[in-house]
């Protein structure tokens, strides 16, 4: 049994009662522009993590990436809007049944405002004039989560957490909270991913400290022979940088290599802290040539078959597609494809297993997109 077999989004960001049926280990989410589908990851995403308002601030802040919002803008959209005439916001309800034993979540959106941290006394003593009511307000919100656990056949449990955020953690030294207990690994690769040297280096050294290194030494040399082996390494002391030693090359930095390379290693590296958990990707294909498509989704494919882990990822591409169904059995209920609904025509949200997206791409040559 799969983490996840069904999903059920019932109330977040602009869904209304999605329901993904007989989930499959790679599950591609393909549909027009805004149909919504990097939204789904976001939720698969907080479900995983429900408790875990890490987890809350680092899914919010992929969107500040492209949109100039701040954090608390950010967490409140996720947050169904009641009506388009007042800005309040309705709870998000999302169910899911699988070997995960977290069977419902739900969450409310509460703003909150503070004033900036209390000043020191000879601060005060130097501004006794100072009008409190022109200071300016820190805006926070508190989340409270409710999520209902599945623990035996016959033994259900119901758990509440509630947690403040602030656009100013540090400066409010407030403690945010991180629930491990009744989690699923989870890691979302975005379009820009491999641009972030600092994931990289975090992801790096995960996969040594736990003895992952060699694997994805092993996995990487499968899109590129000629590496030798992966180095931490620093010029000054204090920025450190990964490095590939490279049969034809050298020793050279990763960023030197082409971005095919870049995102493949991505990929691997994040597998490195997945095992029996959940992978997202944002847009399959970028960053990766055609050509290398069929080898890299093949590599992909069998790492979440060997380290026991689901995926979901987006996709706006028909190479990408076929290339992922190139490395699954015809008769296999391992690959699945959600097409969602127009946004502006509406219709249904359609599901493609293995067997029939083969006949519809091979044997009809229909684009399922």
């Amino acid at each position: 049994m799969y983490h996840l077999t069904h999903l059920n989004i019932h109330q977040f960001r602009g869904f209304r009662h999605f329901h993904f049926e007989n989930l499959g280990r790679v599950n591609l989410l393909v549909g027009m522009n805004n149909a919504g589908k990097t939204s789904v990851l976001e939720a698969l995403s907080l479900y995983c993590r429900s408790f875990d308002s890490m987890e809350w601030v680092a899914t919010a802040s992929r969107r500040r990436m492209r949109q100039p919002l701040s954090l608390i803008e950010s967490l409140k959209w996720f947050f169904p809007q009641k009506s388009q005439k007042e800005d309040t916001r309705g709870e998000i309800q999302i169910e899911a049944q699988g070997h995960f034993e977290v069977r419902e979540i739900r969450a409310t959106f509460e703003e909150l405002s503070a004033n900036p941290p209390t000043m020191t006394l000879a601060t005060i003593e130097s501004e006794m004039d100072f009008d409190q009511d022109n200071e300016e307000l820190i805006a926070g919100a508190e989340i409270k989560v409710l999520r209902q656990l599945q623990l035996s056949e016959n033994s259900s449990h119901q758990q509440e957490e509630n947690f403040e955020l602030w656009e100013n953690d540090d400066k409010l030294n407030r403690t945010r909270k991180r629930t491990l207990e009744h989690t699923l690994p989870v890691a979302t690769i975005m379009p820009y991913s491999h641009q972030i040297k600092r994931v990289q280096m975090r992801q790096m050294t995960h996969a040594k400290t736990t003895g992952f290194a060699e694997q994805v030494l092993h996995l990487i040399q499968q899109i590129d022979s000629g590496i030798e082996n992966l180095e931490i390494l620093s010029n000054d002391g204090k920025r450190f940088s990964l490095y590939f030693q490279h049969r034809q090359i050298g020793l050279a930095p990763v960023n030197m290599f082409g971005e095919g390379l870049q995102r493949s290693l991505a990929l691997v590296l994040s597998l490195s802290g997945m095992q029996n958990g959940v992978l997202l990707i944002d847009e399959l294909e970028a960053g990766l040539h055609t050509s290398v498509l069929q080898p890299v989704f093949g590599l992909l494919v069998k790492a979440c078959r060997d380290y026991n882990v689901q995926l979901f990822a987006t996709t706006h591409s028909l190479e990408a597609l076929d290339a992922i169904l190139a490395n699954v059995p015809e008769d296999s209920d391992e690959i699945v494809v959600y097409r969602l609904p127009n946004p502006i025509k509406g219709g249904q949200l359609k599901r493609f297993d293995g067997d029939l997206l083969h006949h519809l791409r091979y044997e009809r040559g229909l684009d399922v997109r």
